[in-house]
Formats: C-alpha cells, sequence, structure tokens
C-alpha cells in the first residue's frame, strides 16, 4: 500500500543530475497546460471560472506521484494558462499562485491523513474529500479576489464566482484525481465476458446522462444507478472514469444550453450542475471505496478460513507404509464458500488406513462438520481392531456433533501388509483402481447411507491390490465439474491417460490440469484428491549392501 514517503533525497533536496529533474517537471507543465486549454473550453463565468477545472486533480497527482519539488512546473503552466485569458500578467501571476498552493496543500493534507491512491477505504474517500474542498478555498479566493480587484468581475459577482471556481477546483480534485489513479491500478486480463459487460454498462451510462440532460422528466437522478452498478462491479477502476465521463457530459450541456438547460438561467443552471456534479463524486467514492473495502475484509476472512482449514485437512506424509501418497484440496471459486471436504491418513500395526469424505453444505459449519469427523478418526485409527468397528467407533463420535440437516459422505480404506485392499463406503463415489492402463471404479456390494443419515450396517468389500497399483480417491467435485455445454468431466477417461505416469506427483498435476481445462478454470464445488500407489521396499542391491555390511 503507497504511503507516500518520499526518499531521502527528495526530502532534504540532494543534488541530482539536471535531466531526471527536469524531465518530469516538464512532463507535469506539459500535461497541465493541456488539461487546463481543455478544461477552458467549458468555462460559465468569463473565461477564466469553469465548473470543472481538471488541472486541479492533474496538480495533486503530480504532487503526490513526484514531490512537492513539481510545485515551480505547476506555477509556470498556471501562469502561461492564465496570461491570454486575464486582464494583466499580475493577475494571471495572482491566479497561478492559487492554483500552485492549493494541489501543494491538498497533498500534504492527504499525507497527513495516511491516505492511499487506491482508493480502497471509505476513510481515504473521505480524506480526499475533505483535503480537497479545504485546499481549494484558497485557490478559489485567491483568483476571486484578483478578478475582482482588475474589474473583470464586478464586487456583487464575487459569491457566485468564488461558488463556480471553489466547486470547480474541488471538482477537479474528487474527479480527475481518482481518475488518474484508477489508470496506475493494477490490471488483470479480461475475459471476453468481462469485457462486453463494461462496455454494456459504459453504454449504458452514457445513455442515462444524455437521457437526463436532454429531458426534464426523469430527472438528473436516473444516472446514480449505473454509477452504483458500475462502482459494484468494477471498484474505483471504474467508478472513476465513469464519474468523470458523467459530470463531462452533464457540463457540456449546461455551457451549451442544450436539452433542459436551454432556457434555464445560468445561475440556476450552475447551482445545478454543481450539486449534480459533487453527488456523482461522493457517490463514485463512497461507494466504491465500501465496496472493496467490503470485498478485502472478505477476502482476509476467506484466507484466515483456508488457513484454518488447511491446518485440520493435514497433508500427508510423500510416503506412509507401503503406500506412496499424493494429495491435492481446492476451493470452490466462488466467493466465500468454504467447504467441508476432508481426508486424512495413518499407519497403524492393521494396516495404513484412509479416509475422505465430503460435508454437505458451505461455510463454517461444513469446516466444523468435518473437524469433528476427522477428531474422531484420528482418535480410533490406531485402536479399533478392523475397519468396521473404525467405521461405528467414526460413526458415533461424529453423528452427535452434526446438525439434523447435516450429513457426511465418507470412504474408509485399509489395506493390510498381504496387499488385501478393504473398502468401507457410506454414500461416497467409487474410488478408481489403476493397474497400468486399466481403470476401474471399485463399486460397494452394498452402498450404505451416508454418515448422519441414519443407521446402516458397516458393509466392507476386499479387493485385490498389488505392487505398483494405484488408487484415487476423490469427493464429488472432480466428477461435477461441467464445460461450457454442460458435459461432466470424464474422470475415468482422463485417468486413463495421466494416472500411469511414475511419479505420482506429475500424475496428479496432470490429472488436475486436464479437469481445470475441462471446466475453464471455473471450480464450482470443493475437490479433495488423494492418489495412492503401493510402492514396496527396495533393498540395496547385493553390490551396495556388501560395504555397508562391513
Amino acid at each position: 500500500m503507497l504511503r507516500f514517503q518520499l526518499p531521502a533525497s527528495r526530502r532534504f533536496g540532494a543534488l541530482r543530475p539536471p535531466y531526471d529533474q527536469l524531465v518530469p517537471l516538464a512532463t507535469v507543465a506539459l500535461v497541465y497546460y493541456a488539461v487546463a486549454r481543455l478544461s477552458l473550453e467549458l468555462s460559465l463565468v468569463g473565461r477564466s471560472v469553469t465548473p470543472l477545472w481538471a488541472p486541479t486533480g492533474v496538480a495533486l497527482v503530480a504532487v503526490l506521484l513526484v514531490g512537492y519539488r513539481v510545485w515551480p512546473a505547476l506555477g509556470v503552466a498556471a501562469f502561461f494558462v492564465n496570461l491570454p485569458i486575464s486582464p494583466s500578467p499580475w493577475v494571471a501571476l495572482g491566479i497561478a499562485v492559487g492554483n500552485t498552493v492549493a494541489p501543494v496543500v491538498a497533498g500534504r493534507l492527504l499525507r497527513s491523513l495516511d491516505f492511499d491512491t487506491d482508493l480502497g477505504r471509505p476513510r481515504d474517500a473521505l480524506a480526499l474529500v475533505v483535503a480537497g474542498t479545504a485546499s481549494t478555498t484558497l485557490s478559489a479566493s485567491g483568483g476571486t479576489t484578483c478578478l475582482v480587484l482588475s474589474g473583470a468581475v464586478p464586487f456583487a459577482h464575487f459569491g457566485s464566482t468564488w461558488l463556480v471556481w471553489w466547486t470547480g477546483d474541488a471538482m477537479g480534485m474528487l474527479l480527475v484525481a481518482p481518475f488518474f489513479w484508477s489508470l496506475r491500478a493494477r490490471r488483470q486480463p479480461w475475459s471476453w465476458w468481462r469485457t462486453a459487460e463494461a462496455m454494456g454498462l459504459g453504454l449504458l451510462l452514457v445513455g442515462t446522462v444524455l437521457l437526463a440532460a436532454s429531458r426534464s422528466d426523469p430527472g438528473l437522478f436516473i444516472v446514480f444507478p449505473p454509477l452504483v452498478w458500475i462502482a459494484w462491479r468494477f471498484h474505483q477502476r471504474g467508478a472513476a472514469p465513469a464519474g468523470l465521463l458523467t459530470s463531462v457530459l452533464m457540463t457540456v450541456a449546461v455551457v451549451h444550453h442544450q436539452g433542459q438547460f436551454t432556457h434555464t438561467g445560468l445561475a440556476a443552471s450552475m447551482i445545478k450542475l454543481q450539486c449534480f456534479n459533487a453527488t456523482v463524486a461522493l457517490v463514485g467514492l463512497f461507494a466504491a471505496a465500501a465496496i472493496s473495502d467490503r470485498a478485502r475484509v472478505l477476502g482476509r476472512l476467506r484466507q484466515i478460513v483456508q488457513v484454518a482449514q488447511e491446518a485440520v485437512i493435514r497433508p500427508p506424509a510423500p510416503f506412509v507404509g507401503p503406500l506412496a501418497l499424493a494429495a491435492r484440496y481446492e476451493s470452490a471459486t466462488d466467493e466465500a464458500k468454504i467447504g467441508g471436504d476432508l481426508y486424512e491418513v495413518a499407519d497403524t500395526i492393521h494396516g495404513v488406513r484412509l479416509l475422505i469424505g465430503d460435508v454437505r453444505g458451505k461455510g463454517l459449519p461444513a469446516v466444523q462438520a468435518a473437524s469433528a469427523a476427522l477428531r474422531a478418526f484420528r482418535r480410533s485409527v490406531y485402536s479399533a481392531p478392523d475397519l468396521a468397528q473404525l467405521v461405528l467407533d467414526v460413526v458415533g463420535q461424529t453423528e452427535r456433533m452434526l446438525d439434523d440437516d447435516e450429513f457426511i459422505t465418507a470412504l474408509f480404506v485399509e489395506m493390510g501388509t498381504s496387499g488385501e485392499l478393504r473398502l468401507a463406503n457410506l454414500g461416497h463415489p467409487a474410488p478408481l483402481h489403476v493397474r497400468g492402463r486399466v481403470v476401474r471404479p471399485l463399486e460397494p456390494s452394498r452402498r450404505a447411507t451416508p454418515l448422519g443419515v441414519g443407521p446402516s450396517a458397516v458393509v466392507v468389500d476386499r479387493f485385490d491390490f498389488e505392487p505398483g497399483d494405484r488408487l484415487l480417491l476423490y469427493t464429488d467435485g472432480l466428477i461435477e465439474g461441467r464445460d461450457r455445454a454442460g458435459e461432466p468431466f470424464g474422470l475415468v477417461e482422463a485417468s486413463v491417460e495421466t494416472l500411469a505416469t511414475d511419479d505420482i506427483e506429475d500424475a496428479l498435476d496432470a490429472l488436475m490440469a486436464r479437469f481445470h481445462l475441462h471446466v475453464e478454470g471455473k471450480v464450482a464445488d470443493d475437490i479433495a484428491v488423494l492418489l495412492a500407489a503401493w510402492a514396496p521396499l527396495r533393498l540395496p542391491s547385493p553390490a551396495i549392501a556388501g560395504p555397508l555390511a562391513q
């Protein structure tokens, strides 16, 4: 997060090469001058008072980006902008002083308020409003006084001129500065759907602004739903350009007396326009800041839950007994959908025992239910004399912790030293047995009800498991993933092509890559996957064992 801490060389004026100093200053001056000439095309009072003075926003961005040393460039550019439209060079100089002091003071205030240009917090939006409205009183007071003293503006018009000047400068800071900051925001590639959504919302916004400016029937308020919608979907990156575009289009309508402003006097049009611009700026700033802040808080909470979940579901060791293991756990891409998928492995005197399960539902209750099942498994896995008793112990301990509408599909696995594979399936997807390029699901002889649904007899099925065989355990998120046409992921076919790789980590990576390619990266449900391979211990060859024995 940018806190605007300048290097010591900038704070204390250390000598730097002249070229390094002049290039950024010249760039700022040229941009300021060009933007100022465009803003003068929107003047309402004389040739120098405009309801949207964009150079103020440019100057504020330059002060926060380059530092206070940019003030000479701002002063020179402001002087040459005002020189041809002022009664005398002294008036242009006085106006230029105000135009320079205001952004410098605003920058100082923002630094003291711990301001962040990302505008991702409501406090940042409030800081910009406070600094922008307070500092621009200096430029408005100095500029209006110079015009009045020179006779260019009658004293009777001091108040109205000051108000237009002040609001114009303030709108420059509240609308133009966020626009430039949004251009510097970190950008991620957009999908075609995201791009189409942005274009559609932009056209909707332009249409509502033109309708509001051309007719008095709907009222100006109809532009705010699209503004809030853009802020909700694109945060400050979309809200800042949308707010500036809205203000410019409405200001053009007022300056050229178009639409509902055709027969409206200058004072009434000015008041309506300035109130509208201020409302647009405030709505865009605070809506986007509040939405960004909420998204950041949700993201942190989601990370905390994920870390807690990963602490409960520990990654297995690469080798447990005669088994080589690889595991993957992926959360759904939908926000705040932390699920209850679980797995655990233990090496006991009865053989290697595994558990994989899936809790119905999402969120913290699902994580709590998964934790209860894992605690019960870890408590009984070493003492249960056989797999059936282990299942009964886990079911009895876990069901007391589940709510009435919660249940867990579970698969208990036990692999003895003799190579016999024992399975107890409680409503869980059947695991896949891989032998070479032959893949078959190990369906239970009788499928029991999930844990928590009700009492059910425990059925233990037995299968052969030879050295080199592999067993794929997974939750239903892997088989329920669908492509754009709605076709489910072909797990058996993908397993034939990927799981024969010698390295089980590479094999599992290849399988998950095929899955992500099928669903185009959109994981709709949590996924837990365990790949186990019987890798018997390989004793050293006699040539190596002999020297070791000696």
